[in-house]
């Protein structure tokens, strides 16, 4: 009595809220507080190394360069590993990579840092997924994960905050000194808090049978489809959070820099909405793809109108429409993999896909920016967002999900 199936799932229903708040608040104190650091800090790091502001701008691109080259080794590491030893391996290099740039005495030596950051984020971020799938039933884990999702905009938009108070105050090297204490704390916590659930997968097959299955799923169709209507759909997405302010001054009409900045803060807290849209919509339809495809091939339509939009009141409701559309797709990105292949290898199917998703991070701003670079005219990228994203949309469709 009492250690039944039945009760273990009773005992797993009571303790998943709290899993869930652990893995949102881990994930918002680390991640979300390195992606806001950059911003704020990068005239005066740029100074005292004694570079241009474009110069230092690398430590941003070496963040995604390290995800980047992380994101596939960290999905088969959590497929062999667990979830609770790969996140606790990316908190470990998240705290390394703040520690090197803290004490870096060259820019490259904090580059270095930023490379270690981006390697520990993308590997907390594929554990976190995995691991709330674990916790909650296969038909209700979209909403715990776009609510997972959604913390990272909330943490940028705090950790801005913190990082200019402390850059005034302090200096840009006491922002480092944050983010270290946030790993080291995050560490602590999740290393003692995330355990399995019980909707995880046991192994149960011999080393060579998980070697075969492991290789169906490099082969399969299904899963190469949805990465690469992830990179596509991507592409407009980080060229979009890359470019936003920009675009509304040059060709939108909008001549202050503060009504454009929080044009641009509006789309992300409309992002917020759209994820948690996503995630609750999943949950009652209990269909996931529509909730891919749909959002993509609206966020296409509605950059492709952005050509001819003009004023405030246009370019304040484009922006809110762009920050719910190229959202909505987000939650399902980590939801969908793990449906594509055996619950075993959920891990490498997620890494596969932030793989492509940020292999777009880094390709996407070069690609806009030097069409944009070529003239005023937003035409040329419109359309290009428009052919990413619809065509992710159409490859998309076409996977058969389980």
């Amino acid at each position: 009595m009492g250690s039944g199936p039945k009760c273990i799932r009773l005992r797993a229903a009571n303790l998943a809220p709290l899993m869930l708040a652990t893995l949102i608040g881990v994930y918002m104190i680390t991640t979300g507080f390195a992606f806001a650091v950059v911003s704020p800090i990068l005239a005066p790091m740029a100074g005292s190394f004694g570079v241009s502001v474009g110069t230092a701008a690398y430590v941003s691109t070496l963040y995604f360069i390290g995800s980047l080259a992380m994101s596939m080794p960290a999905g088969l590491m959590l497929d062999r590993w667990g979830t609770r030893r790969a996140g606790v391996l990316g908190l470990a290099l998240i705290m390394l990579g703040w520690s090197v740039s803290f004490f870096a005495g060259s820019l490259l030596v904090l580059l270095m840092g930023r490379l270690a950051v981006g390697m520990g984020a993308v590997a907390l971020a594929i554990a976190s997924a995995a691991s709330i799938q674990q916790w909650f039933k296969p038909e209700e884990s979209a909403l715990p994960i776009s609510l997972w999702a959604a913390s990272l905009p909330i943490g940028v938009a705090w950790g801005e905050v913190l990082a200019g108070v402390t850059l005034e105050r302090f200096g840009w090297r006491e922002d480092f000194l944050i983010g270290m204490a946030f790993a080291a704390a995050g560490l602590v916590v999740y290393a003692a808090s995330v355990r399995p659930g019980p909707y995880r997968s046991s192994r149960g097959a011999s080393d060579e049978s998980e070697r075969q299955r492991l290789a169906d799923v490099f082969r399969s169709t299904d899963v190469w489809k949805f990465s690469v209507a992830v990179f596509l759909e991507s592409i407009p997405f980080m060229a979009v959070t890359t470019f936003w302010v920009t675009w509304l001054m040059r060709n939108g009409g909008i001549s202050s820099l503060v009504i454009a900045s929080s044009l641009a803060s509006a789309l992300g807290a409309a992002g917020i909405i759209g994820t948690l849209l996503s995630g609750y919509a999943s949950n009652r339809m209990g269909r996931r793809k529509p909730l891919f495809v749909a959002p993509s091939m609206a966020f296409g339509l509605i950059l492709l109108a952005l050509v001819w939009a003009r004023g405030l009141a246009e370019m304040a409701a484009i922006s809110l429409a762009v920050g719910i559309a190229s959202y909505m797709p987000t939650a399902m990105m980590f939801v969908i993999p793990g449906q594509l292949v055996p619950a075993r290898f959920t891990g490498t199917a997620l890494g596969m896909a932030l793989t492509f998703n940020t292999l777009a991070g880094v390709v996407a701003p070069v690609i806009v920016g030097y069409m944009y670079s070529q003239g005023n005219a937003l035409l040329f990228p419109a359309i290009l967002m428009f052919a990413c994203a619809s065509s992710g949309a159409a490859i998309a469709q076409t996977m058969k999900i389980k």
